[in-house]
């Protein structure tokens, strides 16, 4: 928030812009421009941030995507350009400057190791050249970090090469502070990241500067992208920013993620490249059509196409088309256990396991995108860009699923029974006390489609640069069953016919490895036919969402000649609005048919995962909605019922509109040959408009003239006739409004930041900055929905009025200060070695508050002068906390090692978090630490690429009832990812991928102080092996 002397900072920036209106002092000297392209001339790839020097002097430049550099005001006569790029040679350019003209030359660069000697005197070989265009990939990342005036990490989406269906996320899981999330929808592949710790929902992700919509979530309600929403064939390099200037979003407490997109003007030719795959699961390789859980056959290994195509027409105009089409069938069995600790001799110290889950999920996925980019040179200086992308994906998770629970209740329910008994290694539940249900999981599918747009404008002669830009993207999510096609229930309730008791042997890790069932008459029954089961209720919960985003933003930056050392000046402005509307739907039926539901059974599906339900008959919920639409006798809605799928639709009907309006100076200065600074002050503001239900209870008794209940003879107040019966929906009706509360706040703060690079040597770069960022809250957090009971005192002026139970859409956001330090050599060889330790301050946590409210409350809550007086419970603003850390990186060539190090790569990068604070409860999914490593074998036909990620202990949520240290922890876990490629032709490639190769699952504990070992493991996901098969070629 505001700092001390930003004023005379804000000033100071003022001050340089005026200035730069001022003519330049005379000189006698003439001067002119000199302007080209920077190309690898091995690969026909024009380079970005290539650096451009006037060999001498203090003039300088960094190429641009299209890598074009410009550099103005060059004294008249002889000029040598130094031009340098990571990971290739450096070139000395002699040019002849006349005053008042403009030079055009162009240079290109070449890898004698790399790539041979120069093509002018020997024909390249074109397997030497496919290898060292690969292994250049890795040298573009660590340029782009190298020139960087902040700190960030950068890769480059040809470095790691095919990742699994094209997911930007498994890129990013192996860079310093990134942490990967999975969606249980999702079926093992990346859906969300988070940054240095933080929750997914602080980190922005955005593509070429732009925030994108996204409603990836099954819920709608949250702001965590999730990347099953964008195609990485379009992306040319992701950029990770851990320390932000004032030219970029404040709102990035975590960090942020921006997706560059590929250009036209980045090659020289065209090129088309493609990808044929086929995809699978080790859990399930059949080539042939096997039993689905929605009663059809489908099969597991399906097909997958990629490509992009880029077409420079000329030096001016060229164009970039990229397509997808991915499909894949993963299974997930998940087995979780809950320990109990509230039956007769059970502790937290010596608790039995009371239940056990099973869920087998099998899931088809379907991604589709396109995407076109034009690029235009309208003038010598000017460039515009037009851009559309759409995506869309279809997620259907089909799920089988039963609870076994051997109760709470030590005691038989039938004289003579058995007790509840229990140790380390066994449960023997009451008779009478178990139950067992069947498909309460939830069977849907979640299509998505997202569409977005941009227009950008670039004017850069080397004094001025001006860019423009409009966004907007628009993303509708939904969840359909009972509107899915085929149409099924989400979920049904089965459970056993007869009361049973429940026993557990032989516990293992993952779950009992015996399993029995006794009725009352302690005879065993058999848990596997259908018949002995009764079902109960069906329900819907289909859900629809639509994100739109639309944004506007104007840079202007300006050299500053007059002052003797490298000097700019930057200020823009930025414009965005986002609205999220949120619908959901939970229509309950009660089933009236027969008892036995046999023929709603499955016809050949069987599980594979788990041997001990292989024999179970599992019902089908798409056979069971069938029958229903054959004979409408099955299922009907009792009053209540109706009147709760109402109530529902009514408190889950959410919307919000957020508009964001930010301005920006900063100044670039090179004061000395060695340091550079960069610093300025961001201003943001934010006003949300939120609309949300609204309850009010009293509303169904009658009101006397000024406010107060009317009453009876007898005191009791009066039922309003509009009202109804209790329950029925004319009640409802009154007590409960759609949309009916409506919230406004604004927020608004500045944020400045300041980052000092220093070149101790032409490789070794220390950094250190300085950064105010803030976390929004998340919407499930503003969104109105606001409760109200007035309470019967019957005029006694000593008693409370009323409570009110509210979201608090005036929440503030997170703030933090952030400090980064780090130290960076860059080797010759296009190698990087890094160290650094950063530390972020956050202030502004969410806690539980309550309150008598006052006028000011009342203001702050959007609620009227009637309330005054009344208690509010809510979320408020408090208390803070601290993450310290150090990240290391390092990546290099083994050539330093001998000749046989040449065709390898290496990396290795980890961070180690450590949290102060009592702030537990808000960092869920806080990880501790990170370790990737990796090495690249890359010769001539073969290249295998073998990569690890180690997460250590996440902290997913906090546990009260286990005591003050209770929690709930994902343990670490090492996966390994491999690569392989065999290069038929120099054009023609074959490939296969494996992700997760030797099958780890994700394991969750439960514990406190008093748990003991063995009650520690709670659940067991395992998706197996992700494998992607297939041919990829260029021409």
């Amino acid at each position: 928030m505001p700092t001390p002397h930003l004023s005379r900072f804000v000033a100071a920036i003022g001050l340089a812009f005026t200035l730069t209106a001022l003519p330049a002092a005379e000189t006698t000297a003439p001067t002119g421009a000199i302007n080209g392209r920077v190309q690898n001339v091995a690969t026909g790839q024009y380079l970005n941030n290539a650096r451009v020097t006037v060999k001498g002097t203090s003039l300088s430049d960094l190429t641009d995507e299209s890598g074009t550099y410009r550099i103005a005001q060059v004294p008249a006569g002889t000029a040598v350009l130094q031009v340098f790029y990571t990971g290739l040679d450096p070139e000395e350019v002699t040019v002849r400057i006349t005053g008042g003209g403009t030079v055009v030359q162009d240079v290109n660069l070449t890898s004698a190791a790399l790539f041979g000697k120069s093509q002018g005197t020997v024909k390249l070989d074109a397997f030497v050249v496919s290898t060292g265009r690969d292994t250049n990939a890795a040298s573009i990342a660590v340029n782009e970090q190298r020139f960087a005036p902040n700190l960030k990490n950068v890769v480059n989406t040809d470095a790691f090469g095919d990742v699994t269906d094209g997911n930007v996320g498994e890129f990013l899981k192996f860079l310093p502070g990134i942490t990967t999330g999975t969606d249980v929808n999702e079926g093992g592949t990346v859906t969300t990241i988070s940054v240095r710790g933080f929750s997914s929902g602080m980190t922005r992700v955005s593509s070429d500067g732009a925030q994108l919509a996204n409603t990836g979530s099954a819920q709608g309600n949250i702001r965590t992208f999730y990347f099953s929403q964008v195609s990485a064939n379009n992306v040319a390099r992701v950029e990770v920013t851990k320390a932000p200037t004032p030219a970029t979003a404040a709102d990035t407490l975590a960090g942020s993620v921006n997706m560059v997109s590929k250009s036209a003007f980045e090659r020289k030719t065209a090129q088309f490249n493609y990808s044929l795959s086929l995809t699978g699961s080790s859990q399930n390789l059949s080539l042939g059509r096997e039993p689905f859980v929605n009663d059809e056959r489908v099969r597991k290994i399906l097909p997958g196409v990629m490509f992009d195509y880029t077409l420079p027409v000329n030096r001016n105009f060229g164009v970039v088309v990229t397509g997808q089409s991915i499909d894949r069938h993963t299974d997930q069995a998940l087995n979780t256990k809950t320990y109990g600790t509230g039956a007769a001799g059970a502790s937290s110290a010596n608790p039995y396991l009371q239940s056990i889950r099973f869920l087998e999920g099998p899931r088809l996925a379907y991604r589709r995108s396109l995407a076109v980019k034009a690029d235009w040179r309208v003038a010598t200086y000017s460039i515009l860009s037009a851009g559309f992308q759409t995506s869309a994906f279809l997620n259907e998770r089909s799920p089988i699923e039963t609870v076994i629970n051997a109760g709470t209740n030590a005691t038989p329910a039938v004289a003579g029974g058995k007790p509840l008994t229990f140790g380390p290694d066994f449960t023997s539940g009451a008779t009478g006390r178990g139950s067992m249900t069947l498909m309460g999981g939830a069977d849907f599918q979640q299509p998505g489609r997202t569409r977005a747009g941009n227009f950008r404008y670039r004017f850069d002669d080397g004094k001025w640069r001006i860019e423009a830009g409009l966004d907007h993207s628009i993303s509708i999510g939904a969840v359909r069953d009972s509107n899915a096609s085929p149409p099924r229930f989400r979920a049904m309730a089965y459970s056993f016919a007869v009361p049973i008791r429940v026993q557990f042997n032989d516990l293992g890790d993952v779950a009992p490895r015996t399993i029995r069932l006794f009725d009352n008459n302690e005879r065993e029954v058999s848990m596997f036919e259908l018949r002995n089961y009764r079902l109960a209720t069906a329900q819907s919960t289909y859900r629809d969402f639509t994100d739109t985003l639309g944004s506007g933003k104007l840079d202007v930056r300006r050299q500053l000649p007059f002052v003797p050392f490298p000097a700019a000046v930057q200020a823009g402005i930025l414009t965005r609005t986002q609205e999220r509307d949120i619908r959901r739907y939970n229509p309950v039926w009660t089933y009236t048919g027969p008892a036995d539901t046999s023929f709603m059974a499955h016809s050949a599906y069987r599980t594979r995962a788990d041997p001990r339900f292989r024999e179970m008959q599992w019902p089908s919920v798409v056979k069971a909605w069938a029958a229903w639409q054959a004979n409408p006798g099955l299922f009907s809605q009792t009053p209540a019922q109706v009147v709760a799928t109402e109530q529902f639709k009514i408190m889950n009907s959410e919307y919000v509109r957020e508009r964001v309006s930010a301005q920006y100076a900063m100044v670039e200065l090179k004061p000395l040959p060695r340091l550079s600074l960069l610093g300025g002050v961001r201003r943001e503001r934010t006003s949300v408009d939120g609309l949300g239900p609204i309850v009010d209870p009293t509303a169904v008794w009658v009101r006397t003239a000024d406010g107060n209940f009317a009453r009876a003879a007898d005191g009791s107040r009066i039922r309003r006739a509009e009202a109804g019966a209790a329950g029925s929906l004319q009640e409802l009706a009154l007590v409960r409004k759609e949309r009916g509360f409506r919230a406004n706040r604004l927020y608004d703060g500045n944020y400045p930041s300041l980052h000092l690079t220093y070149h101790q040597s032409a490789n070794l770069i220390a950094r250190a900055s300085y950064a105010e960022t803030y976390g929004r809250p998340d919407f499930t957090n503003i969104i109105p929905n606001t409760s109200i009971t007035e309470l019967d005192i019957n005029n006694d002026p000593g008693a409370l009025d009323g409570r009110i139970s509210v979201r608090n859409p005036g929440l503030q956001p997170w703030s933090a200060r952030n400090l980064d330090l780090s130290l960076e050599y860059y080797t010759a060889q296009g190698g990087l070695f890094s160290v650094g330790a950063f530390r972020k301050t956050i202030q502004g946590f969410f806690v539980s508050s309550t309150i008598i409210a006052t006028e000011q409350d009342l203001r702050e809550f959007d609620l009227g002068p009637q309330y005054l007086g009344w208690e509010i419970n809510s979320t408020s603003n408090g208390g803070d906390a601290r993450v310290d850390g150090v990240e290391f990186n390092a990546q290099h060539s083994l050539q330093a090692l001998g000749d046989w190090g040449r065709p390898f790569q290496a990396f290795l990068n980890g961070t180690k978090l450590k949290l102060y604070g009592n702030q537990r409860g808000n960092f869920g999914g806080f990880v501790r630490g990170t370790l990737s490593w990796g090495v690249t074998y890359n010769h001539r036909r073969f290249k295998v690429v073998a990569r690890w990620n180690h997460r250590g202990q996440r902290l997913d949520s906090v546990v009260a009832a286990l005591n003050p240290n209770g929690g709930s922890y994902t343990i670490p876990r090492t996966i390994m990812d491999l690569n392989a490629e065999f290069r038929v032709s120099p054009r023609l490639s074959a490939f296969a991928n494996a992700q997760n190769v030797f099958a780890v699952s994700d394991k969750v504990e439960r514990f406190g102080d008093n748990t003991p070992p063995y009650a520690r493991r709670t659940s067991d996901t395992n998706t197996g092996v992700l494998l992607t098969w297939g041919v990829k070629g260029s021409f």
